[in-house]
């Protein structure tokens, strides 16, 4: 039978609660029917055991013990592991009572101690201490080794996070130097190291996690093919290396340099967009990359975003409170009686700031909150100044904000048998009785570029078919705002008189957009200013000379080539 049970002349063994667990599991196999046999026995023995976790003692002797740094001190070990030392983590970023501060503590808690009454509040800058003597203690628990580690990076911001004090304390006993904590990566000793995101390989084979680690390892030193042979029976391995001979060795783009096309049955996945919702930025991402669109859009490989210092604010950030803030605003005063009430303008504006601003930019962008109020009031007095610049012109007696395009609505013809919808939505909409204006604000200056200017001319076509306005009364603006500077905006537009032009030249681009998937190009553009910015750069190498050269005489040269030459009528 599977059941097992002690020798009785052996006397009584004293099993573990753990160990009788995996015991009477095995013993339910006798209740299928399953012949006994000791060598299968002593594998799943074992195989249980494995699964379980047998204490010896409180703080698991002869194991690892993880725990609380409360919880074990005074306990010594022979190693000590102390992870997480960057500022905020610990020590736990403290912040004081808006209701009740350690001022306030300190009084009423002498107050109590006057008066020998029961009862004490705890004042938050004697946590800090406490964090600070829990450190000392963990750092001399350890008999042989010590292990301090701190992440560069925040993993819920994507932000740069500095080292703690506690780390910055330990490295000045340590090295017997006063470290800045800008400078710690600059500091080389054999008991410090330094591990990259990008170090694919373990600097000792002893210090390979995996057979994968291994194998890099041993090919990384290998100094012939005979060394690593026998890998190339793997499929993975065999992938990556035709990937690398296509990439170097080939004079033709193909799969693996993102020439989709070029695998039979890419047309089989139904990635055309004849027939479909187009929206501005779709178009823009694929002309300045096909790339990057195929990432982001196709493979929906999420976009991660380069660390930011706290210290700085994202444009993008100032550009989506500038919109949130419009939006209300307008939102309210819906007439050319109250637009010219300056007052109602700026009360308006300091309700949202207060109630919704200030939220959103500490949610967001996870910023200190002086940083914050300072963007806040910065932003404030900008659009307070040049209160009249935003305003809708007198002739405009109504408008809209972010004024959807519906899908499916927006037929855009390339040709007789194609064509496609255009979708997206619009920052605000003026119109009159024949008249109509579009407005799209920006937080930045002007580029005349096509790819920049591209989505005034598909909002014109879409205000046009979905209104009915004539053409010759239609107007489309970029409204460039520029806080930083408290500049006066920049109004940049072009007009429905030019329409059939605009039209000509928005077609050219979006049939190129068509052909480029139809045919599966997917290789990414001559490297440009915006491959420092790119998120997928790690993934591409349209840096490299070799690129450059496969790169002539294909379609992706010919969209590049187009998208330079045109510019619409501003």
């Amino acid at each position: 039978k599977w059941s097992w049970s002690c020798d009785e002349g052996a006397g009584k063994v004293d099993l573990s609660s753990e160990v009788k667990e995996v015991l009477e599991e095995i013993a339910e196999l006798d209740e299928v029917g399953i012949p006994a046999d000791y060598e299968t026995f002593y594998q799943l023995l074992e195989r249980g055991l494995a699964q379980k976790t047998i204490r010896n003692g409180d703080f698991l002797q002869g194991g690892v013990c993880l725990t609380e740094l409360m919880k074990a001190r005074g306990v010594c070990f022979k190693a000590v592991f102390i992870p997480g030392l960057s500022e905020g983590n610990f020590p736990f970023s403290i912040g004081e009572s808006p209701l009740l501060g350690d001022d306030e503590r300190g009084e009423i808690n002498e107050i109590l101690n006057k008066a020998q009454l029961a009862g004490y509040l705890a004042e938050k800058w004697r946590q800090s201490q406490e964090e600070r003597l829990l450190f000392y203690l963990s750092c001399h628990q350890a008999r042989e080794y010590l292990v301090l580690s701190s992440s560069w990076l925040d993993i819920f911001s994507n932000r740069e996070k500095p080292p703690s004090y506690f780390l910055i304390y330990a490295l000045n006993k340590l090295t017997g130097k006063d470290i800045e904590f800008d400078k710690c990566r600059e500091l080389k000793a054999d008991w410090i190291r330094w591990l990259e995101l990008t170090d694919f390989t373990p600097k000792d084979e002893k210090l390979s996690l995996d057979q994968e680690e291994f194998e890099n390892f041993k090919i990384e030193k290998e100094k012939d093919f005979s060394g690593f042979a026998h890998l190339l029976k793997q499929e993975g391995i065999n992938r990556l290396v035709n990937l690398i001979k296509e990439r170097w060795f080939e004079d033709q783009l193909g799969i693996y340099t993102g020439y989709l096309g070029a695998e039979e049955n890419y047309q089989e996945l139904g990635i055309s967009i004849i027939g479909k919702e187009v929206s501005p930025s779709q178009l823009r991402e694929f002309l300045s990359c096909p790339f990057r669109y195929f990432m982001a859009r196709i493979l929906g490989v999420e976009e991660v975003e380069k660390p930011e210092r706290v210290w700085s604010f994202p444009r993008l950030g100032q550009g989506n409170l500038l919109h949130k803030a419009l939006e209300k605003i307008f939102e309210k005063l819906d007439s050319q009686q109250k637009i010219k009430q300056r007052n109602k303008f700026k009360e308006l504006l300091e309700r949202f700031m207060k109630e919704e601003g200030r939220e959103y930019l500490l949610k967001e962008f996870y910023m200190p909150e002086l940083l914050g109020e300072i963007e806040i009031k910065e932003l404030s007095d900008y659009l307070l100044q040049w209160y009249e610049e935003l305003l809708p012109e007198k002739e405009y007696t109504e408008w809209e904000v972010e004024k959807p395009i519906p899908g499916q609505e927006v037929k855009f013809e390339l040709d007789k048998e194609r064509l496609v919808y255009f979708k997206g939505k619009i920052d605000r909409l003026d119109k009159s009785k024949d008249k109509a204006c579009i407005i799209d604000y920006k937080v930045s200056k002007f580029k005349n570029d096509a790819l920049s200017q591209i989505q005034l001319p598909i909002y014109l076509f879409s205000v046009h078919n979905l209104f009915g306005f004539p053409k010759e009364n239609l107007e489309a603006r970029f409204l460039n705002a520029l806080p930083e500077k408290l500049g006066n905006p920049e109004v940049n537009k072009i007009s429905g008189k030019n329409f059939d032009d605009h039209l000509e030249k928005l077609r050219a681009l979006v049939s190129a957009m068509v052909e480029g998937i139809e045919k599966g190009i997917y290789t990414p553009v001559s490297p440009e200013k915006q491959c420092e910015y790119c998120s997928y750069s790690s993934a591409c190498y349209a840096r490299s000379v070799e690129y450059g050269k496969n790169l002539e005489n294909t379609l992706i040269e010919k969209i590049n080539k187009l998208v330079k030459a045109i510019t619409f009528n501003f």
